[in-house]
């Protein structure tokens, strides 16, 4: 019945009736809590239909709180360093860069980049969508110099293990360019690293501007 309530809700929900969607996926919630508890899957499932509910409303607070509550029944289930987990954090920082707390966002995008070995025989795609998140946050703050580091950092494995071919490895090599290119255009590439590749870029950067 509860998870009924929860497919109606998402119905609502899509069709823009939240304060019908929200009465529903609560309901569904107290049913599932009296008889799974607090930490069963199942909780996480109608938690996320709400947090997409208020992210719809554009209630980011009450979102990303519900995402932090999310990410501990995850954690709980399946351990600190679980795909899942990451991608529930992805979400919580992603509620942080609307609410303009690029500290907040770049910390955890930080926290899921360091568990990037583990997470990358996961799934190599989710840490492609994860540098460029970070690379836009840093952008924000005008820390280029630090996405620079983690893409010189990413971009061998990505090179080593799936090959320079592959749409993955070129989205990180096209991506970095573009973080360059940013650093160049808004006047910090002087505060970016000699390493070789950063600065035959840059040199490329420069020419192709003067073309």
């Amino acid at each position: 019945i509860a998870m009924i309530m929860n497919n109606l809700a998402e119905l609502y929900r899509l069709q823009g009736k939240y304060e019908q969607a929200e009465s529903l996926y609560l309901r569904a919630l107290k049913i599932l809590r009296e008889i799974l508890g607090e930490e069963h899957l199942d909780i996480a499932v109608i938690l996320n239909g709400l947090s997409l509910l208020y992210q719809d409303q554009m209630i980011y607070d009450k979102s990303k709180t519900i995402l932090l509550e999310i990410v501990n029944i995850v954690r709980n289930n399946f351990g600190e360093d679980h795909i899942y987990v990451a991608i529930t954090n992805r979400k919580i920082a992603s509620m942080h860069k609307l609410l303009e707390e690029y500290g907040e966002a770049c910390q955890l995008y930080l926290e899921i980049v360091n568990k990037g070995n583990i997470l990358f025989a996961e799934d190599p795609h989710f840490m492609v969508t994860i540098l460029s998140d970070i690379s836009d946050v840093l952008g924000k703050l005008e820390k280029y110099e630090i996405a620079e580091s983690l893409y010189l950092n990413s971009l061998p494995i990505f090179l080593s293990k799936l090959g320079e071919d592959h749409p993955d490895s070129r989205t990180v090599f096209y991506d970095f360019v573009d973080c360059l290119t940013t650093a160049h255009q808004a006047g910090f590439a002087h505060t970016l690293s000699d390493h070789p590749l950063t600065q035959s870029l840059l040199q490329q950067i420069r020419e192709n501007e003067s073309t």
